[in-house]
């Protein structure tokens, strides 16, 4: 096995808002950059079923529960 890459973020610092309690990002010479990117989860295969819960916890209580059967697609 290979060791991971090495990541360097975009940014230097963070910084708290208060006023907005959202994160600031700065470079290196202080100025403000735009927010790092993030993936976005494409769900599961087959979608998660939670109907009919057999926990008691509703209607229904024949067994159903989650079917979902841990195959989740690319992030």
């Amino acid at each position: 096995m290979a060791p991971y890459p090495a990541y360097v973020p975009g940014y230097a610092r963070t910084e708290l808002d208060p006023a907005t309690q959202t994160a600031l990002y700065y470079d290196t010479a202080g100025q403000p950059v735009m927010m790092p990117g993030h993936g976005t989860s494409t769900g599961t295969n087959p979608p998660t079923n939670t109907g009919n819960p057999s926990d008691g916890a509703g209607g229904g209580g024949d067994g159903g529960g989650d079917q979902d059967t841990g195959n989740d697609s690319d992030q």
